[in-house]
């Protein structure tokens, strides 16, 4: 079965056909991978990406859909989590954008002085460049990860990791 996006913004999918190690990124049937919690860092692959006119409401469906694939959710009734908190959920992000806005410029602001400036440096390969710019760097990531978290796509930072399910920031 192909994978399938609906109009809603589900994905449907059969997970085993586009489940990979979180290391090796190879399927796991193949995966040489050994040890402490082998087989529950996953990423999924092969899906069909959202649509460009995406509404919060179709990205945070196509999350749930995602979560309600993983095994570690158990019997996670995705549909049900959506309609009990979709609606609260897209008002307090509406009514908390500016503040979160307010936020992020306060962060980049100190970000000259942050004592994790060189380690976020690091991540994106900044480490040997000048602190301007590592400071627009790490400032550019940190605002398209607020952007991505207020347009409702959470999939594009959902992580895998021994098993748990998180938001992780996106670089």
């Amino acid at each position: 079965m192909l994978p399938h996006l609906s109009p809603s913004g589900e994905v449907s999918f059969i997970p085993q056909q586009h489940t990979l190690c979180a290391f090796c990124r190879t399927s796991f049937l193949m995966c040489q991978c050994t040890g402490l919690e082998y087989g529950k860092d996953f990423v999924f692959v092969g899906l069909p990406p959202p649509p460009a006119n995406a509404t919060r409401a179709m990205l945070l469906m196509r999350w749930v859909s995602l979560v309600r694939m993983s095994r570690s959710m158990g019997s996670f009734n995705g549909g049900r989590w959506y309609n009990d908190n979709f609606k609260q959920l897209n008002a307090s992000m509406n009514a908390r954008t500016a503040l979160l806005n307010e936020m992020m410029d306060e962060y980049v602001a100190q970000l000259p002085t942050d004592t994790l400036r060189a380690s976020l440096a690091e991540v994106l390969g900044l480490e040997n460049g000048p602190m301007t710019e590592q400071v627009k760097g790490i400032a550019s990531e940190a605002w398209a990860s607020l952007r991505i978290f207020l347009s409702g796509d959470w999939a594009l930072g959902l992580h895998v990791l021994f098993g748990y399910l998180t938001l992780e920031e996106c670089f």
